[in-house]
């Protein structure tokens, strides 16, 4: 258990800053709009890392889809992003 929450502080430190870089130049392009890119993205991969994680919890096919769908809704409105904005990322969960 100690050595699985390592790991998952390893991956929030590691992947919110390149994430939260892609935010900011999507903030300067106009796409985004968030004071707090970096922030933004800890928060959103540590829940994301949290609720999809099977150690934890045990969701139907059907209820993580619709987390999945939540989460991207989430992403939208903590980035400032027009609803819809990222859809495309919907096709990741064809394997789920």
């Amino acid at each position: 258990a100690l050595m699985h929450q390592k790991c998952m502080t390893e991956l929030v430190l590691r992947l919110s800053p390149v994430l939260g870089g892609i935010v900011e130049q999507g903030v300067r392009e106009g796409v985004f709009a968030t004071p707090y890119p970096r922030e933004s993205m800890e928060f959103l991969v540590a829940l994301a890392m949290t609720v999809f994680d099977d150690g934890y919890f045990a969701w139907t096919h059907e209820e993580l889809e619709r987390k999945m769908h939540a989460l991207l809704l989430a992403l939208e409105r903590t980035l400032g992003a027009e609803e819809g904005t990222l859809s495309s990322l919907t096709a990741c969960f064809d394997n789920v």
